[in-house]
């Protein structure tokens, strides 16, 4: 190969590296673009057994329970979490704010719940099976 065809073959590399280089995010871009898919699956799980608990369905939350909380929480108790809650603070209006953290091999997902007289926070705790592990509505951290 001459000189000429070795310079363009090495320029075309260097092109075609810094190409990528560049044209990656950075971290902080990757860190602003929002949740990822499996936060996103979290999010959209824990939305889907808020809605059932609200509507009075606990078959489908119940049915993705750990074995530690079908132990905890019977399916019969579990009817009674949300229309307890309902008439302690109101009827369900929203919820908002919603976030996912890892803590080892949990994914927790948490949002605000908005009730007629106060505001919740909705914590869901899944298992790398993605089983509900926990489930709480508290007071709102200070």
């Amino acid at each position: 190969m001459n000189k000429t065809n070795q310079k363009s073959v090495l320029f075309f590399c260097i092109s075609l590296v810094s190409l990528f280089l560049f044209s990656q995010p950075s971290y902080a871009q990757l860190k602003h673009q929002g949740p990822s898919g499996s936060e996103k699956l979290a999010i959209q799980e824990a939305q889907k057994i808020l809605e059932h608990l609200q509507m009075g369905n606990t078959t489908y939350p119940y049915a993705h329970f750990d074995k530690q909380m079908k132990e905890a929480l019977p399916a019969d108790q579990l009817a009674q979490v949300f229309s307890n809650l309902e008439k302690r603070c109101g009827k369900y209006q929203s919820a908002t704010d919603w976030k996912v953290k890892k803590n080892g091999i949990y994914t927790i997902v948490t949002a605000k719940v908005q009730f007629e007289k106060t505001t919740l926070q909705y914590l869901i705790t899944f298992d790398l099976d993605d089983l509900i592990a926990g489930i709480y509505f508290k007071p709102l951290p200070k």
